[in-house]
């Protein structure tokens, strides 16, 4: 989710009980990388595996972030005009896209790609905005700065409303789905969700906050329609770990050998996307594909490059 300055959306937890988060889920892992790119990540994917990210064309950071829409093998760069900087954070199955574009000043804002044509999206009074998700109605999620705090949003039909966790110092929403369920993250103490994060779901009205055992630090990232919830926590040693909140269970989802795994989105076909570090001396970082195998659980195969070797991105959640 994440990518957002103004917010710092660090890793996401889900659990319930105590322990440490669980092997689940067997998948099978393709690296994403753009053509070229320094860095790649891959922030979200629609049912029928199209997918957006953000690179960096020449620097191990996101100094110099452009989005892209991945489709059947073939890039498509994703650029607001006149803007600084871009990240696509959200697709659905019409191939809508969600982001962020950062202005000439520094500033954020939101955006809408629809028909091959922008439209920025601020909320009303903000400072900055960012849009993170939308689903298949056209419904879009995101945050905003009011200058004093950060507040969850979401926009349907054109009308603004804000959404934050009940008592939080900030919050916003990460993710939605198409019944209308959401997740997204808030902190008790810092205003602008930089440190003390805990994830949450908004179902049925309900808010229920989710945190992995032992997390330092959680954000929940995706939900699809099965309601199936991904993201990523901070552990104990300060590494960041994918997780998967399926059936009650939150289970620990990391791209093979890597030094460190981000999950983001889950699409209905409940494949994972989301970016991995390299643990050799490059530290580089690498977008990812995590299609759920059938077997016992535990990761049991992956592989790094099937046949063309995916190029795609991401900034930081």
């Amino acid at each position: 989710m994440r990518r957002i300055q103004f917010v710092r959306l660090l890793a996401v937890a889900l659990a319930l009980g105590v322990g440490s988060p669980t092997w689940g889920q067997t998948y099978s892992f393709r690296s994403v990388d753009m053509p070229g790119a320094a860095i790649t990540d891959v922030n979200a994917n629609n049912s029928a595996g199209a997918m957006v990210g953000v690179y960096n064309p020449t620097d191990l950071d996101y100094t110099n972030p452009t989005g892209y829409l991945l489709v059947g093998g073939s890039f498509r760069t994703i650029h607001f005009p006149g803007s600084t900087g871009t990240y696509a954070d959200g697709i659905n199955k019409s191939r809508e896209i969600v982001g962020v574009y950062v202005d000439t000043s520094g500033k954020e804002h939101g955006f809408l790609w629809k028909g091959g044509k922008y439209s920025a999206i601020d909320f009303p009074g903000a400072i900055q905005t960012a849009a993170l998700m939308l689903n298949d109605a056209g419904t879009i999620v995101g945050a905003y700065d009011d200058g004093a705090r950060t507040h969850g949003f979401i926009l349907q039909a054109g009308n603004y409303t804000t959404s934050d966790f009940p008592g939080a110092a900030g919050s916003f929403v990460n993710s939605i789905n198409n019944l209308g369920e959401s997740v997204g993250e808030y902190s008790l103490t810092e205003p602008h969700v930089g440190n003390n994060i805990q994830g949450y779901s908004l179902l049925n009205g309900t808010f229920t906050t989710i945190n992995c055992p032992g997390a330092l630090d959680t954000e929940a990232g995706g939900i699809n329609s099965s309601g199936q919830i991904v993201g990523d926590y901070l552990d104990g040693s300060f590494v960041f770990h994918g997780f998967t909140f399926i059936g009650g269970n939150c289970a620990t989802v990391d791209f093979p050998g890597a030094a460190s795994t981000r999950a983001y989105t889950i699409n209905d076909s409940n494949q994972v996307v989301g970016f991995y570090t390299s643990a050799d001396s490059s530290m580089d970082a690498h977008g990812f594909l995590a299609t759920p195998l059938a077997g016992p659980n535990g990761v049991i195969s992956h592989s790094l490059q099937v046949g063309p070797k995916l190029k795609g991105i991401r900034s930081t959640r």
